[in-house]
């Protein structure tokens, strides 16, 4: 009786323990956006390959190579935890999570622990479909539970809350920080014709949200946060639908709990911004140039952010750039010097390549001395009308994105 007694106590322990690692420092890789896509799904597709080459540099046809180059990657890292922040796959196809699933699952071999969350691109896509010779032809979507099943082993085992009405969960990094994992996505209003890339928190997921930062509070911890979508706007002229909405109030949640920074990823870009003292860490897709992810440690309270890159030979840069080139060939047609056209296409490629990656403050003067740079500013640039903004919000940046380091103790 009494054997059997401390067997209950001890199990009983465990479950109350359940943390990813004893030790007081911790690291955690960051990845988002992998958008990945089931090869079976276009391999008979002869015009797939160029119709992505016309897109947003979403290195898609890549993605086996780039999914094992990746894990080979973190492997070498040996962090704690491998935090995915959404958009794991290109539309919600079930097979591309099956695939994702499995890929994943590897690291847990290698006493590799996995979190995600889901992404916009995640969950009931209405734009679920694969693409044969000469048709589109129908591939089974994800929901919320088969996605909630599929992932079981990869974040949700961890769980020491779970919201049963979102996909959001927690789980108890080590004695002093908890991680909450938040689903803003708006699972209910992606329907019709349109994907509603948005994102939004809903009452039941605010409720749980301010429930567990108590708990943690209470008991002595540490909050950090993730989500799919952001917290606050990382470009003054492309927001819209990337900042989650009625973000003032999330923001307010947060800093009610003393949550100093926030995970985030959707827009595929490296950038860092504060809002009401708060660090948004949005961490590039790992699919695009220069196809990299964070790292985060923490020690005694002390955060160190900062990215790698992939170990590959895969030529993401030049990919990017031709990309780049392809998708703004049209509206520089405007410029009929063809020249001058090509020159002041070169600058916003390059641009855009820099800005993406998060090192633009470190080129501003190498763009700023190219040849096309002063038609932006000429007759030439009233011509192309939104590219002339587009291309001077992001040269608005003046930090490197790259890097991050501060402690969780200091004054907002």
């Amino acid at each position: 009786m009494k054997k059997l007694l401390i067997i209950f106590i001890l199990v009983l322990c465990g479950c109350q323990s359940k943390v990813v690692t004893e030790d007081e420092k911790i690291k955690i890789i960051v990845a988002t956006d992998m958008h990945y896509y089931l090869k079976e799904y276009y391999e008979e597709c002869d015009w797939y390959e160029d119709y992505v080459a016309m897109g947003d540099g979403k290195m898609i046809t890549y993605g086996d190579q780039i999914m094992d180059d990746f894990i080979q990657s973190v492997i070498k890292e040996k962090p704690d935890l491998l935090l995915i922040t959404g958009d794991i796959t290109l539309n919600g196809e079930y097979g591309s999570h099956q695939e994702m699933a499995k890929r994943l699952s590897v690291l847990n071999d290698y006493g590799i622990e996995v979190a995600v969350m889901p992404g916009n691109h995640d969950i009931d896509n209405i734009f679920t479909k694969g693409y044969g010779k000469e048709n589109n032809f129908k591939v089974e979507n994800t929901s919320v539970e088969q996605f909630r099943n599929l992932y079981k082993n990869l974040g949700y085992h961890l769980s020491t809350s779970t919201h049963t009405e979102s996909l959001s969960y927690e789980i108890q990094i080590n004695s002093q920080y908890s991680l909450l994992l938040i689903d803003s996505n708006t699972h209910t209003l992606t329907s019709g014709s349109a994907l509603d890339n948005g994102g939004k928190i809903s009452e039941s997921t605010y409720e749980w949200i301010e429930e567990r930062l108590s708990v943690i509070q209470k008991e002595g911890r540490i909050p950090l946060v993730s989500l799919h979508h952001n917290i606050t706007d990382h470009n003054e002229l492309l927001n819209s639908s990337y900042t989650l909405r009625d973000n003032q109030r999330f923001v307010d949640l947060l800093n009610q709990y003393g949550v100093k920074f926030t995970l985030t990823g959707h827009i595929h870009a490296q950038n860092i911004k504060q809002i009401d003292g708060i660090y948004d860490i949005v961490t590039s897709s790992l699919v695009v140039a220069p196809l990299q992810y964070g790292v985060l440690e923490i020690d005694s309270g002390n955060v160190n952010y900062y990215t790698q890159q992939i170990e590959t030979d895969i030529e993401s840069n030049d990919y990017f750039l031709m990309v780049s080139s392809n998708r703004f060939e049209e509206s520089f047609e405007a410029i009929t010097d063809e020249d001058v056209r090509e020159k002041m296409k070169d600058v916003l490629v390059k641009t855009n390549l820099y800005y993406f990656g998060g090192t633009l403050a470190d080129h501003k003067d190498e763009i700023m001395s190219m040849e096309g740079y002063p038609y932006f500013f000429l007759e030439e640039g009233e011509k192309l009308g939104f590219y002339v903004s587009y291309l001077n919000s992001m040269l608005s940046e003046t930090l490197n994105h790259n890097a991050l380091s501060f402690s969780l103790y200091q004054s907002k």
